[in-house]
């Protein structure tokens, strides 16, 4: 009987074990756990001197983990070598002593690198400074990164000092100091040596920083900085350069069609010389990064020719292509027009006649009549002017006073010489006046003590929609339903655009300012009290 009430009592315990290990779960109740993991102590102690040790501590109040502390992680000067190792409640960064710098002052900050293992909160940064010498150094600048056209700010773009030296160039110098802006595009850089440095701002898109030409933005100061006293005020407008030259990419060779050449970028000239072959017409036609090329005849033979191209920003290259021209387009040469026919017409507003195809010559056989008025030919040169543009087929005519009245053009067809092809149709265009009522305006001043400026209108994303010249007193009409923004540009070489800087030689973008808010306009209103000072 004693042994039955053993067996029933040993059966009934492995019952409720093998239960309670099916029903494994968190005890009920309780506060999520929402602090942040922090930091009792480390090794070296902060702000210690004399260091020669072979790693840093971190020992924290909880159990934690590494939150893409490679990238989060700042060390200056920089370290090239080192090794992060996380066990329990410690974080040890271990490096070579021999990559310490003598009578140096180290600064460790590992932002937002950590975290707690069980909710992944993240810490707070953590600053360790120490000293391998007998003090530590205290000198510090501050500022902030903003993109200079865009005028907005971002977190972790990368401030960078380096040593002056005679063969300094961004891309292979080292780094000595550098720091990452915080949310509000603000940095600082602390206990750094007193010394002569260059000072870049750049975006890291691939977190290797190294700036990459052509692709990053960029900001810089033009002169080195001799750092004996702090600085407060740094601040750097961003900007992606482009110096990259033109080339070819492409070279499209269809049978019984144009050939075709894309570049690596939108082509705003070109010039096409011939190297060998048979004498030849060869026109472009440039549609941003495709330009064809119509030749005059059709030729079996092999031509080289050397083709020249530019951007916008005057970057030129230079390209040698061997090309045989066995067909030329004949069909017929169509247009279009902007702003399309039967449309709206403001007081001052530029009327494109864009062709199908390059022309070789233009005749100024155009009918115009303005209200009751009409100008024949040469007659309407009186009134407008014209502005032939063949790399891109088209003509430009434009008002000398106003459109301000109904504008009825007719372009006949022996106007346009096509290269090849043939172009018969007629072009009537009829255009009526804005109703200035029907629309919104917004004006305002500029005070500054430059005359070298311009006036730019932009959407909200920053797209220019109208410009006004050497003028500190603006009015921008026929403004439909939207959100605006201004920026004022400073046009120091008086070329009617905004220039960028080289960072090669620390030449300086044109400054550029920006009225700080987004202006929200209605049809039919009149926003005419915005002020703008620098």
């Amino acid at each position: 009987m004693k042994r039955l009430l053993i067996l029933i009592t040993f059966s009934v315990s492995v019952s409720l074990l093998l239960h309670s290990c099916a029903n494994i779960a968190s005890p009920n109740g309780g506060a999520k756990d929402e602090k942040k993991p922090k930091v009792t102590r480390t090794f070296p102690i902060n702000n210690s001197t004399k260091f020669r040790g072979k790693k840093v501590i971190y020992v924290f109040n909880e159990w934690i983990e590494e939150n893409k502390l490679g990238e989060q992680i700042i060390i200056t000067p920089r370290l090239e070598n080192y090794e992060t190792v996380v066990n329990k409640n410690t974080l040890t960064i271990k490096f070579d002593t021999s990559g310490l710098k003598k009578n140096t002052t180290y600064y460790f900050n590992l932002r937002e690198g950590v975290k707690d293992l069980t909710e992944g909160n993240k810490a707070d940064s953590t600053i360790l400074v120490f000293s391998t010498g007998e003090y530590l150094d205290s000198i510090s600048i501050r500022g902030n990164v903003k993109k200079a056209l865009e005028n907005t700010v971002e977190i972790n773009n990368t401030v960078n000092l380096y040593e002056v030296t005679d063969t300094f160039e961004i891309i292979k110098s080292t780094v000595v100091y550098q720091t990452k802006t915080e949310t509000n595009g603000n940095f600082s850089i602390t206990n750094i040596k007193p010394g002569k440095y260059y000072v870049y701002a750049f975006k890291d898109e691939n977190n290797n920083n190294k700036f990459e030409p052509n692709k990053e933005y960029i900001g810089y100061e033009k002169n080195e900085i001799d750092l004996n006293n702090s600085l407060s005020s740094i601040y750097f407008n961003l900007v992606k350069e482009d110096h990259e030259k033109t080339k070819i990419k492409f070279i499209e060779k269809k049978k019984k069609s144009t050939i075709e050449l894309e570049f690596n970028k939108e082509i705003k000239d070109l010039t096409v010389k011939q190297l060998k072959g048979n004498s030849n017409l060869i026109m472009p036609y440039i549609n941003g990064k495709k330009v064809k090329l119509y030749p005059n005849t059709i030729n079996n033979d092999s031509t080289i020719l050397e083709i020249e191209s530019k951007d916008e920003l005057n970057n030129i290259g230079k390209d040698t292509v061997n090309i045989v021209f066995n067909y030329t387009d004949t069909s017929k040469c169509s247009y279009s027009t902007n702003p399309s026919n039967s449309s709206e017409l403001e007081p001052k507003q530029e009327i494109e006649i864009q062709l199908s195809k390059p022309y070789k010559t233009f005749k100024n056989n155009i009918n115009l009549q303005l209200g009751k008025t009409e100008y024949k030919n040469d007659e309407l040169l009186k009134i407008a002017t014209i502005k032939e543009d063949k790399l891109f087929g088209k003509i430009l005519l434009t008002p000398k006073d106003e459109w301000n009245d109904t504008l009825k053009i007719t372009i006949y067809p022996t106007s346009f010489e096509t290269i090849n092809g043939y172009f018969k149709d007629t072009i009537k265009l009829r255009y009526v006046p804005k109703s200035l009522e029907r629309y919104g305006s917004i004006g305002g001043k500029v005070e500054c003590s430059s005359d070298k400026i311009f006036i730019e209108l932009t959407s909200k994303e920053g797209k220019t929609i109208k410009q006004i010249f050497g003028k500190k007193d603006f009015l921008f009409n026929y403004l439909t339903d939207g959100e605006y923004k201004i920026r004022v540009i400073e046009d120091t070489n008086e070329n009617k655009k905004w220039d960028q800087g080289d960072y090669r030689t620390r030449k300086l973008l044109e400054p550029i300012y920006h009225y700080p808010d987004v202006i929200k306009l209605k049809s039919s209103w009149e926003i005419l009290d915005v002020k703008i000072a620098f």
